[in-house]
């Protein structure tokens, strides 16, 4: 585990389950708050838990959980607002720690290293056997932050660093992989590219990520150098490939050195037949003829030899052997269906849009289906197209059952020679024949079918839309005009879907996504030997948890004890484990598979299908949060998938979750909400046209409501006069500046309720209104309605000039309305110190409109005094930095004085190796002053107000920079760039960085001069940086290289495509070796 002596800081840890370097700190947790919450937790690794609790899906711009490292065990916290937190750690749960992790960065490209502690004798070159490949390999270690400069080519979860550098062997006959990075305690090995040698010039430091390169690999025998024929018979083995039997002819002959240059794959395998007929399946494709299996690792290398050399190049050998297949034989195997007579066969062609094929399917008129054995899914089917689809997920499938009449679908298998199955008078036989594949290239970006109802030919048809333009195999037959839209005579069909002892479908809230998975079982050895943790979670919580896209097979695998409501994810479990009949079961456990997980919004199918009786569709529903009362209508669940999402929150209660969408509806970003009560998530959707809600009710999970319309049930006097209160003052810091707010307790309008603006969870009255005031300069907030039972913070934008003429006597809800901030000097505030206290003692009291009134205190302004007000202005030269985390260019101030007055400093317990990496730190803290930046030693630290007393003496190698005001720098452009890239130039001795430009309009440039015939992007980037005007490049793959200088903001640069726009951010001397970032 890394961390700095001072955990209550951030700092940054490398996770390897997502390869991401994670920003976190060390928090404590209000004791009230610590009492309340409910932790369940789950055995994991520190690193792991990172993993685990960071999500996207967070409504705050961080993930917090909870980790006692005595037991090694986990729990995140969800939807705990920031207030709730605090910096005195002393308030602990047991042996647990508390952290907050604020951000998670890509690995790859990262400049910084964070490992401190120097490892002594390290054996940098070693030679490792590698018992899957038959190998030795002599590998060299280097220091782990030099991982960040390799390119990420994959990631397994492997056992040992054997096995991973076994993997890496296997690809780098491709180029892909060069070296490891792994991870023990967490197994993970990740393959890396290296364009590049290692400097490694940087000592070796501890790390619990080891990074790896492979020098060189040698096969330890003797071989003889006499070759004969190979005269052995070989053995047969039979397999089943699609529809075919096949039969294989397989040698066992030496292992050769040659051979291990033609490696293709590595994976684990139960046994060695396993093996085999695994490559026998990829024969005929010529991906595999050969395979090595190791018993004790139980590993299976396929090779793909020289099949007219492999057995004429025999020779005596008593060292591993491994198995060549000489040829695979089809036998025909006789057509399932050849009882029916010609005539009773009926050709015909289907089109299974999943698959991207045409496929022949055979209608039969016969009453009875010999040697067969039928399976009926459990739910109504309405079309034959899906039924064919259900049937053509099974290689096994032979035919379908379907009856239009009752909708059902049966899927027939083959079955004993006993077995047959009656046809009833409504049913169709219709059998699958040979399928191919229809331009899956130009079709593969298309989204689903949609299916619309024709009244004038009773018929449902389903229509793929084209994201290709180029497309092959069409032409035009007519051409009809003025035809009124596309869905002329249309409405769109909603259909069920869910299998539930096949593949089935389910929405999952937390993800927003409908996911397919399956019931499947766990081979018994297999069972007993695999360890599961089991966690607190719903079946649904479960799937996204399991879920990822960084497993190495198609799919995750999962168990569930519903009883008790606990799941654990199954890691690196290969297909062959997985077995269809699933009563070989683990106590209450289940075991799933899911296959993939479907973006929900435009999905057009429903797979609900109990009808809900007595449902009241249309409600009234008391919002608290927002004072009034809605009237919500609910409409079948099927119809959330035609509606927009703007947004998702983590709340309690459909209230909640009515009321932000009441918030946003009045920017026109809601009009309903999808709320799943079992596992909190609201979502807010945006209806751009009416809803049919002609199916039934169904009962689902989740919920889907409209708001129709909502009132503020209140009656208000018609008689209006001006409020003359004296109002309330509070005080509030915003970065370097105290504002001091004039509040007024007012009663709460109807026409307030138009002028909402956010709505959030605020511990009280206090808080909610000093978050408005932070947001009152921007003109974003004036005024709060504070709801003490739910505890929700309401913020209004009300017109200034009318608020406080518009009085009424009322006994109804109340706001507060802030009428000016103005900023005031710490002298001013302190002296007001006693009368704040009091305020905040008393919140019931302080803005109560009944008090005695009297006449207004004007505050004369003041600016706060500088702060490095006693340096000469000769020692002060202005310069700018450009902070790219925060879209803002800085003011800096760089100061030539020995002390520090009235200041302390907190030095970062890490080597800092950039100017601009120590401003950022400072800038993430409103209260940081200063840096005292030291290139030598690589140190920063953090300059803070102190009292008279303090100061710092200013060491010769330390230089002093004041952080003064900042300024945005076109942040709408640069919103979607990656990080930075960072560059050395040893033409000037420089680290450079330069951010990458998305946007293809941009504004503020202009090109100074072009340069042809430059060979790569760094070269025009050096070229850039010794131009002092230059401050950005445009590079073309035609090796045209633009130097671009700023420009007036009117000016509009367009990036044109097959080119690179970067800018400078800055540079700074330096070498690899000073600056291992």
């Amino acid at each position: 585990m890394i961390f700095s002596k001072v955990l209550f800081l951030e700092i940054k840890i490398y996770v390897p389950v997502i390869d991401k370097i994670c920003l976190i700190q060390k928090i404590g947790i209000r004791q009230e708050i610590l009492n309340s919450i409910g932790l369940f937790m789950s055995a994991a690794s520190f690193k792991y838990c990172i993993a685990y609790s960071y999500s996207d899906f967070s409504p705050y711009n961080y993930s917090l959980f909870a980790y006692d490292e005595k037991a090694r065990l986990c729990s995140p916290l969800y939807d705990l607002p920031e207030e709730n937190i605090i910096d005195n750690r002393s308030e602990q749960l047991y042996d647990l720690q508390f952290y907050k992790v604020t951000h998670c960065l890509p690995a790859e490209g990262f400049m910084y290293s964070f490992e401190e502690e120097v490892e002594e004798n390290v054996n940098k070159i070693n030679a490792v056997k590698l018992k899957a490949t038959a190998e030795i390999c002599i590998v060299e270690r280097h220091p782990f932050n030099e991982n960040f400069f390799l390119k990420r080519t994959g990631m397994l979860f492997l056992q040992s660093l054997e096995l991973c550098l076994a993997h890496c062997r296997v690809v780098s006959g491709r180029s892909k992989c060069n070296a490891v990075l792994f991870s023990g305690e967490e197994k993970v090995c990740l393959l890396l590219r290296q364009n590049q040698p290692l400097q490694s010039r940087d000592v070796m430091r501890k790390s619990a990520s080891q990074l790896f390169t492979l020098n060189y690999c040698y096969y330890n025998m003797t071989e003889s150098s006499q070759r004969r024929d190979y005269n052995g018979r070989g053995n047969k083995i039979n397999l089943r490939i699609g529809s075919m039997r096949v039969q294989c002819t397989v040698h066992e002959i030496p292992l050769l050195r040659k051979h291990m240059k033609q490696q293709c794959l590595l994976w684990k395998s139960k046994t060695l037949q396993h093996c085999i007929k695994f490559c026998a399946r990829q024969y005929r494709a010529n991906l595999c003829n050969a395979v090595y299996f190791e018993a004790e690792e139980k590993t299976c290398l396929h090779l793909l030899l020289n099949a007219s050399q492999a057995l004429h190049e025999y020779t005596e050998s008593g060292k591993e052997t491994i198995h060549f297949i000489e040829k695979c034989v089809e036998e025909q195997e006789l057509d399932f269906f050849h009882y029916v007579a010609a005539e009773n066969v009926h050709e015909q062609f289907a089109k299974l849009y999943e698959f991207f094929e045409i496929c022949e399917v055979h209608l039969l008129n016969i009453s009875t289906i010999r040697n067969a054995f039928a399976y009926q899914i459990p739910r109504k089917i309405y079309s034959l197209n899906r039924c064919l689809h259900i049937c053509r997920r099974h290689t096994s499938c032979m035919a379908v059952l379907f009856s239009e009449l009752h909708h059902q679908c049966k899927k027939i298998f083959k079955g004993r020679s006993g077995n047959s199955i009656l046809v009833q008078d409504d049913e169709f036989v219709l059998a699958l024949k040979e399928c191919f594949k229809d331009r899956p290239d130009e079709r593969k970006r298309n989204a689903e079918p949609l299916f619309y109802y024709f009244k004038e030919t009773q018929e449902i048809c389903a229509a793929e839309i084209y994201k290709e333009k180029n497309l092959t195999s069409w032409e035009v037959i007519t051409i009809n005009k003025d035809v009124s839209n596309f869905q002329m005579w249309c409405q769109i069909c909603h259909r069920s879907e869910v299998s539930y002892s096949s593949e089935m479908k389910i929405y999952v809230p937390m993800i927003d996504k409908i996911c397919l998975l399956q019931e499947i079982g766990i081979r018994e050895e297999i069972l007993n030997s695999m360890e599961l943790f089991m966690s607190a979670a719903s079946f649904k919580y479960c799937i996204a948890y399991s879920y990822s896209d960084f497993s190495r097979y198609n799919y995750c695998i999962f168990a569930y004890n519903e009883k008790t409501r606990s799941c654990s994810p199954l890691y690196d479990l290969p297909e062959e484990n997985i077995i269809d009949n699933n009563s070989e079961q683990l106590y209450d456990l289940q075991f799933y598979k899911v296959s993939n997980c479907l973006p929900a919004e435009g999905f057009m199918y429903s797979f609900e299908e109990e009808v809900e009786q007595n449902v009241s569709k249309i409600n009234a529903v008391k919002l608290k949060a927002t004072a009034e009362i809605c009237i919500v209508e609910r409409h079948p669940f099927s119809e959330n998938f035609l509606l927009k999402r703007t947004g998702m929150f983590f709340l309690e209660s459909l209230e909640l979750c009515l009321a932000q969408c009441r918030v946003l509806s009045v920017r026109g970003k809601c009009h309903a909400v999808l709320f799943s009560g079992e596992d909190g998530v609201c979502l807010l959707l945006r209806q751009n046209q009416p809803l049919q809600s002609r199916d039934v009710m169904r009962k689902s999970a989740s919920q889907f409501f409209t708001m129709n319309y909502c009132y503020y049930n209140m009656t208000e006097s018609s008689q209006r006069r001006d409020y003359n209160g004296r109002g309330k003052k509070i005080n509030s810091r915003i970065g370097s500046m105290r504002d001091q707010c004039t509040v007024h307790e007012i009663p709460l309008l109807r026409k307030h309720m138009k002028q909402l603006c956010l709505l959030w969870k605020s511990k009280t009255l206090q808080h909610c209104i000093k978050f408005c005031a932070r947001q009152y300069r921007a003109n974003l907030c004036n005024a709060v309605y504070f709801e003490a039972e739910e505890k929700t913070c309401l913020h209004l934008l009300l017109n200034a000039s009318q608020a406080l003429h518009e009085y009424t006597k009322s006994k109804k809800e109340t706001i507060h309305f802030i009428e000016k901030c103005v900023e005031v000097a710490e002298r001013q505030e302190n002296q007001q110190e006693s009368a704040i206290n009091r305020i905040q003692s008393d919140e019931t009291s302080i803005y109560s409109p009944s008090r005695q009134r009297c006449c207004r205190t004007n505050n004369i302004r003041e600016q706060e005094l500088d702060f490095f007000h006693y340096v000469a202005a000769e020692n002060v030269h202005e310069q700018f930095a450009k902070l790219y985390e925060f879209f803002e260019i800085c003011e800096v101030h760089l100061l030539n004085i020995s002390t520090v007055r009235n200041a302390f400093a907190y030095q970062i317990p890490r080597k800092i190796y950039s100017l601009n990496r120590c401003l950022h730190i400072c800038r993430r803290h409103t209260s940081c002053m200063a840096v005292l930046f030291s290139q030598l030693h690589h140190q920063c630290k953090k300059v803070f107000k102190g009292r008279s007393s303090n100061s710092i003496l200013v060491n010769a190698h330390e230089f002093v920079f004041a952080l003064k005001g900042c300024f945005k720098d076109r942040p709408a452009e640069r919103k979607r760039n990656a990080d930075p890239l960072f560059y050395y130039f040893k033409e000037t001795q420089e680290i450079c960085a330069a951010e990458i430009y998305k946007q293809k309009n941009l504004t503020s440039w202009e090109v100074m001069t072009i340069n042809k015939d430059v060979s790569n992007f760094q070269v025009c980037l050096l070229k850039c940086i010794q131009n002092h005007q230059c401050m950005a490049i445009n590079y073309f793959l035609t090796k045209e290289c633009y130097l671009i200088k700023p420009a007036k903001e009117n000016f509009i640069f367009v990036v044109k495509d097959n080119s690179i726009f970067a800018e400078v951010l800055y540079c700074e001397s330096g070498t690899l070796v000073d600056f291992p970032i």
